[in-house]
């Protein structure tokens, strides 16, 4: 697994310096490849079109999107976090548009608000709360479940077994305290994965 990802990482042009901590997240992720819904082939692919998204938004703006977070689950992008304008906004959408293997963006971003530096703790320590109440539900496949919270807002993104499952986490996540809305991007295992963007052209994105 590190070879594969030391490999994308040259084929990205991504240094030695920035694929180390890229190198020891995939040591970390390796034992729980197996487990999720993805196949291998598929968590690669979307390995590599974060990357590849990640580069392009710093070479863009090394402080603009410092503070965005990125998910990508077969093809699909969620981007959340805050920007200081609406142009920059709407940039990082056109980049992500604009990323091979994107098949669909999910933009959550929100323009800059002053507080958000005194709320980030807060939520980092809700996101931290409901992974560990996930770990400990043996109903959830809680590897297939990518958490996001911002002032406040629960994000879920991934694929759900079925409703059922998404039901339990959607009433673990409201049960925790300071949460005040829940939003789910989360696709059914059933349901068919998008096609990427090199298979169809993505449509023009104007916010």
């Amino acid at each position: 697994m590190r070879t594969t990802v030391a490999v994308l990482c040259l084929l990205l042009g991504v240094s030695a310096t920035a694929c180390a901590p890229i190198l020891i997240g995939a040591a970390a992720t390796t034992g729980v490849v197996a487990v999720q819904t993805r196949s291998v082939g598929n968590t690669l692919a979307d390995f590599t079109t974060q990357t590849n998204l990640s580069q392009r938004l710093y070479k863009s703006s090394d402080t603009a999107y410092r503070q965005l977070g990125i998910e990508v689950v077969e093809g699909r992008v969620l981007m959340t976090g805050r920007v200081s304008r609406q142009e920059d906004r709407i940039e990082a959408t056109r980049i992500a548009w604009s990323t091979p293997g994107v098949a669909e963006v999910i933009n959550e971003i929100e323009i800059n608000d002053q507080s958000v530096a005194l709320v980030r703790p807060r939520d980092m320590w809700i996101s931290t709360q409901l992974r560990t109440r996930l770990m400990g539900d043996e109903d959830v496949d809680q590897v297939n479940y990518h958490i996001e919270t911002l002032q406040g807002t629960v994000y879920l993104f991934g694929v759900a077994r079925d409703e059922a499952e998404l039901e339990r986490v959607i009433i673990h996540a409201e049960s925790i305290d300071r949460v005040e809305l829940v939003i789910s991007h989360m696709r059914m295992r059933a349901a068919r994965p998008p096609l990427r963007n090199w298979d169809a052209p993505a449509p023009d994105q104007d916010a």
